[in-house]
């Protein structure tokens, strides 16, 4: 990826096409979300994570970034 590129929908899509695998296998709601080290999202790459409730970090959220346990 470049520096100064923006991830697309096909992340989010990625991640949403794959909910299924991950609650199955945490047996619960899984809480989704897209990371990339890059400058930002797409418009597009937002409007889809928000319907569908993922949440997206890039690389200004990453200094932020926590996970449970740690």
């Amino acid at each position: 990826m470049q520096p100064e590129a923006k991830c697309g929908r096909s992340a989010v899509e990625e991640v949403l096409n794959s909910l299924p695998a991950y609650e199955h296998a945490i047996r619960g709601e899984a809480r989704l979300m897209v990371v990339t080290n890059g400058a930002g999202f797409t418009a597009e790459a937002k409007r889809l994570a928000a319907e569908n409730r993922i949440r997206l970090v890039d690389r200004r959220g990453l200094p932020r970034l926590r996970f449970e346990g740690n």
